[in-house]
């Protein structure tokens, strides 16, 4: 009896066992497309908002650019951003046309954000190390776009346009800074410096600008750091960690929102400068001579000098505007009558913007 009633359950089991690990699959599958739905979703989402980042930034600095008479180290940046926006919408695309986890789709998005950490890193060092060469970041972008075009041009990137269905002039340089089966290329070592360069450069500006210059951490910084963090996150489900992830996701957005925030400073001070100038009845004089100071002279010979090389303006209430230019254009005008080299002083072997000396009664008035 006992023995029929094993039986007859191990029957019963054997019937069943088939439908309850049918059941835990499809469980297990609904499990894992929801949570691929989830992390697919959110690395568009963070694609997006990356993207509006670029734009955002770009416009802030070509206004910037715009307003110091396209100063090419903001005009430059911010062509970067428009690019880059464009490439960002470009991305969201092909990442729904291809799984997540297409490992020459990530080479691809890598060697696409490559340019732009090149882009951030020299244009943070021309603004927090007090480097001031304006060309260093446009003249980056020249020879890393002639790599760009080599690599285009390459027979691994027309090799792998062929044999892709991605359209190549989407995202044009290919996965080919690599190679399909991880071969070195000469300039991979470029790229690698960079990616690990940057992090620590990053945090470098962080601390020199949320803990030197005492700014306040905003609601939109956070945000990105969530956004880093999750996408970094939905990313290391599908590979292992790598300096290139914790670059690309970690950092770009972190850098955007600095990028913008300090275009929205520097506006801020124009506005508030020209609004100064707008309506001041003070001299204003603006010393742009040319280095070096013959530091030699007395100090009378050396206020001469800047004298020969400066411009001189000055605005009223009403906003009448005059200028005279250079010292030689304006002799015999009475300009010089002014006690002015107490002013120059201060400024000798630099450059800046001087105030004083009441216009007022000027005789031209």
């Amino acid at each position: 009896m006992t023995t029929q009633k094993n039986s007859s359950s191990l029957n019963s089991w054997n019937e069943a066992a088939p439908l309850v690990a049918h059941d835990i699959s499809q469980k297990s599958t609904v499990a894992s497309s929801n949570l691929l739905f989830f992390s697919e979703n959110l690395t568009t989402l963070a694609l997006c908002f990356i993207s509006g980042l670029f734009f955002y930034a770009g416009i802030g600095q070509f206004l910037v650019a715009v307003r110091r008479k396209f100063h090419p180290t903001h005009l430059t940046f911010s062509l970067a951003c428009f690019l880059f926006g464009l490439s960002e919408i470009a991305t969201i695309g092909t990442y729904k046309a291809i799984h997540a986890s297409d490992f020459t789709f990530w080479l691809k998005t890598e060697a696409e954000l490559s340019f732009l950490w090149t882009i951030l890193f020299t244009w943070f060092i021309t603004f927090y190390t007090g480097i001031s060469n304006r060309w260093l970041p446009l003249g980056v972008s020249v020879i890393y776009g002639i790599f760009l075009f080599l690599d285009l041009v390459s027979p691994t990137g027309i090799w792998f346009a062929k044999i892709h269905p991605i359209d190549p002039y989407l995202l044009p340089w290919g996965e080919s800074l690599f190679s399909i089966d991880w071969e070195v290329h000469p300039w991979t070592r470029y790229l690698d410096i960079v990616s690990l360069c940057f992090p620590f450069y990053l945090i470098y500006a962080l601390y020199h600008r949320f803990w030197v210059e005492g700014h306040r951490i905003n609601s939109l910084f956070v945000f990105a750091i969530l956004i880093a963090a999750a996408t970094y996150f939905h990313d290391s489900i599908y590979r292992s960690f790598g300096p290139l992830d914790l670059t690309s996701f970690g950092f770009v957005p972190l850098i955007l929102v600095m990028g913008f925030d300090l275009s929205r400073e520097l506006g801020t001070a124009d506005e508030r400068y020209r609004s100064f100038i707008q309506n001041s009845s003070e001299g204003i004089y603006r010393i742009d001579f040319k280095k070096p100071v013959p530091t030699h002279l007395p100090i009378e010979d050396q206020v001469e000098s800047i004298m020969n090389e400066a411009y001189f303006f000055f605005f009223f209430n009403d906003r009448e505007h005059n200028g005279w230019g250079t010292r030689r254009r304006s002799l015999g005008k009475g300009l010089f009558a002014l006690q002015l080299p107490a002013c120059f002083q201060s400024v000798i072997g630099g450059w800046g913007y001087l105030l004083g000396a009441d216009f007022r009664s000027h005789p031209s008035r």
